[in-house]
């Protein structure tokens, strides 16, 4: 092989690779355009340094990683944001929808044999406000998904009060035994003989 000749085919090779190098550099500034949507700054000269492959995995495993636990720690913040505070909001709003009842008696026990979806009894709680207060009639009624009773009830002013009974499970396990004021309804919690009860009544007024 003559020298000249040698020498054409390393000069037709290296073309080939500088070919080759400007052809990746292109393709690197395609991507760059279609993930950023702007165009590759005039300084780029050569192609961005390689990543291996095992690198932008662990990288993007852990990003999502992080993420899946921030959106989870939210997740529980707004489950805990106090079930107190959503049976509190639930009962404010049925009390003030002021709905008729669709089983009218005065007596807990009649109530007790018309009221079939119930699956636990209606009782009278011992506290002597609710004692107090007459008994209208009841309808069904829901707290945080569970099947519940609404008793409505009279004072002797005429003041009207909602009675919920429902029993505790899930998350009702959790409530806590206090007195919350929301949308200008007076609501107090409480648990009684496998019962959760939510008393719901005009706001600072006694029960007599």
């Amino acid at each position: 092989m003559s020298q000249n000749t040698l020498e054409h085919q390393l000069k037709e090779f290296y073309q080939q690779q500088k070919l080759a190098n400007k052809k990746l550099q292109h393709l690197f500034e395609m991507d760059a355009l279609h993930q950023t949507d702007s165009p590759l700054p005039q300084s780029l000269a050569q192609p961005p340094a390689a990543v291996l492959p095992s690198q932008a995995t662990g990288s993007a495993w852990l990003w999502v990683a992080s993420m899946l636990f921030v959106l989870l720690l939210s997740v529980l913040q707004m489950q805990s944001e106090n079930v107190d505070q959503r049976v509190a909001k639930e009962i404010a709003l049925n009390h003030n929808k002021h709905l008729n009842v669709e089983f009218k008696t005065p007596h807990v026990t009649e109530l007790n044999s018309v009221m079939h979806k119930l699956d636990f009894q209606l009782t009278t709680p011992s506290q002597n406000d609710v004692s107090r207060l007459q008994l209208v009639g009841a309808r069904y009624c829901s707290i945080q998904g569970n099947l519940a009773a609404q008793l409505q009830l009279r004072n002797t002013k005429g003041e009207h009060y909602t009675l919920y009974q429902t029993p505790v499970v899930d998350d009702i396990q959790s409530l806590r035994s206090q007195t919350w004021v929301v949308d200008g309804v007076e609501i107090r919690h409480w648990q009684e003989a496998g019962l959760f009860f939510g008393l719901a009544g005009p706001v600072n007024t006694s029960a007599k």
